[in-house]
């Protein structure tokens, strides 16, 4: 049995977050990313101790989707795989609400595609969407390589995603988070007072 007052609202809700995480996505780009991989949520709450999940949330599987669709709709190119890297709780046959999940997951579906264009407008209204900036960002992972912070940032979303970027893809960190934490916390002190000195 559907509960549809429940139904609408969890639909609702995956909507409210699917837009976040697009607006997110159009701010941050890559860096957000990687930053929603490391702080994933797991949707799911605990009944007979076991994992199972909560539909007022997309999967985590199918918010990675629906991230790497718009990140290519706005001529970005995503990293590789990375859909593999999420995991979902199952759904299992003793959990009441499975037909409730189903159905609010397929209504929420065919809403998503609106949302993007929706968020996309938003970001491109407002001169806010950030778009490929691999160029920039590679200067930034240069300087950090040579353990030094980066001296002519542009923004606060390049740092993050450099740093992203060499915790990622280089060993030389490996066991010094600390000290890449500081070379970008650096740069963002300079990009922050080369911004004061500017207004």
């Amino acid at each position: 049995n559907i509960n549809f007052d429940r139904a609408s609202s969890d639909v609702n809700h995956q909507i409210q977050e699917m837009f976040c995480d697009f607006i997110g996505l159009g701010l941050f780009g890559m860096g957000y990313l990687h930053t929603f991989h490391y702080f994933c949520p797991t949707v799911g709450k605990r009944i007979d101790n076991k994992l199972v999940r909560t539909p007022d949330y997309p999967s985590n599987q199918c918010r990675a989707e629906q991230m790497i669709k718009f990140y290519k709709s706005v001529n970005c190119v995503p990293p590789e795989r990375y859909i593999d890297r999420y995991d979902d709780p199952k759904l299992s046959g003793f959990y009441e609400f499975e037909d409730h999940i189903q159905f609010v997951d397929s209504l929420a579906a065919k809403l998503f595609q609106d949302v993007m264009e929706l968020a996309v407008s938003h970001l491109k209204n407002r001169n806010l969407l950030r778009g490929d900036r691999s160029g920039k960002v590679a200067l930034i992972v240069d300087a950090f390589c040579d353990n030094r912070p980066y001296f002519a940032p542009d923004s606060i979303a390049d740092i993050v995603e450099a740093g992203w970027n060499v915790h990622l893809e280089n060993n030389q960190f490996s066991g010094r988070f600390s000290d890449l934490s500081n070379l970008v916390l650096k740069t963002i002190e300079i990009y922050e007072f080369k911004k004061r000195g500017q207004s």
